[in-house]
């Protein structure tokens, strides 16, 4: 009786589904135990199911032609005890990176939700809408496809277009797919199936494959990679002190539509001295937009912590002068000395900036000096001499 009322009334239950005579018509498991829905003829338990749907009407399945209620539905059953029930993942109805990166050669993207169906005595043909998320527009019907898999990994499903006898047909943002067969989905079996599309024109849509950063001198280094890419007009690159409210500090402009991976990358050259939430908005020529993950990056100083000393000092004009080095790996690549008047008195290349001390070429006679050290990106460092 529990099978029965969940598949008239399209309610999901935890335990598996079995048929008038006890047998299991569908085994409930993770992660395919979501929004389960079937047709059936049962004559033992009068059940009489020719279309259900989920609560949220984003998959409904029926044969013949949807009407507004089962009662008025013409398809028929050629003979009892058939049933097919379907179970999802409940995952995006939409193309994610995972989902992309999972599909067979040839496709340009698919949608993340996946179905398991079981067929149990079922020999005629049985239609499937789905309605995918918001903000997906301009689905050509003729490049949609069905990918069907015996495992679940779509990897290496099997694709079928029209020419495998499909009807595919777009309203709005539901996707109808009509004939599905026992060639498909064989008499006794079970499989997976989702929804892909074969072209960019068709888009399921931007695809995220990656989003990282990382802190250096020079700020903060952000990277992210797109699977692929459809009308995409920009990214906003976002940050935040609190992962709460963030603030844009750059605009990218996207590349449009291309099915190559895309990467891009970004430096925040004035960065918090803190913990730091990064994001990317992506943005499309609609005003559609979506968000990346959220990353954290710490940054600690936005200068180098080299110090350095001069030696000795006080000295004399016959000595030799050095400089010492103490803290990260200098990158520092000239030094010069200046009178207190600002004149410069000697300026020359550190031979070996990577070393932790250089002997200066310095002829000075009686007073005080300044001596700079300079380096691309780096913030200049003065320290005074005394000559004695």
């Amino acid at each position: 009786m529990e099978s029965y009322l969940a598949v008239k009334y399209g309610i999901t239950m935890t335990n598996n589904y079995l048929n008038s005579a006890g047998s299991t018509i569908f085994t409930v498991a993770s992660p395919y135990n979501n929004n389960i829905i079937g047709i059936a003829r049962d004559d033992n338990s009068s059940l009489l199911q020719r279309q259900s749907h989920n609560y949220d009407d984003s998959a409904r399945v029926y044969l013949s032609t949807l009407t507004a209620n089962n009662t008025t539905n013409t398809g028929s059953f050629l003979t009892n005890n058939q049933y097919i029930l379907m179970g999802s993942n409940r995952s995006r109805l939409r193309a994610t990176s995972a989902s992309v990166s999972e599909m067979p050669l040839g496709l340009f993207s698919r949608i993340s939700r996946e179905w398991k169906v079981t067929n149990t005595g079922f020999t005629g043909t049985f239609n499937w809408d789905v309605t995918l998320e918001s903000g997906i527009g301009g689905l050509n019907p003729s490049d949609l496809r069905l990918l069907v898999d015996t495992d679940g990994n779509f990897s290496d499903a099997t694709t079928h277009s029209p020419l495998s006898g499909l009807t595919f047909s777009v309203s709005g943002n539901t996707v109808s797919v009509s004939g599905i067969s026992i060639t498909m989905i064989p008499t006794g079996t079970t499989r997976f199936i989702t929804l892909a599309s074969s072209a960019s024109t068709t888009p399921l849509p931007v695809a995220w494959l990656n989003f990282k950063g990382y802190a250096q001198n020079e700020g903060v280094i952000l990277q992210w990679n797109l699977a692929s890419e459809t009308n995409n007009a920009k990214f906003t690159v976002e940050r935040s002190l609190d992962g709460i409210h963030y603030e844009a500090i750059a605009t990218i402009t996207g590349k449009g539509t291309t099915s190559q991976q895309s990467p891009y990358s970004y430096t925040d050259t004035n960065p918090l001295v803190a913990t730091a939430y990064y994001r990317i908005q992506q943005t499309d020529v609609t005003g559609e937009s979506n968000y990346s993950s959220v990353i954290s990056i710490s940054y600690t100083s936005k200068r180098p912590t080299t110090q350095f000393t001069v030696f000795p000092n006080p000295a004399r004009s016959t000595d030799s002068i050095s400089l010492s080095f103490e803290g990260t790996t200098p990158a520092y690549t000239d030094y010069t000395i200046y009178d207190f008047s600002g004149h410069i008195l000697n300026s020359d290349k550190l031979k070996a900036p990577d070393t932790r001390i250089f002997t200066m070429n310095t002829q000075l006679i009686k007073g005080v000096y300044l001596v700079r050290l300079t380096g691309e990106g780096v913030e200049s460092k003065f320290q005074k001499l005394v000559i004695e």
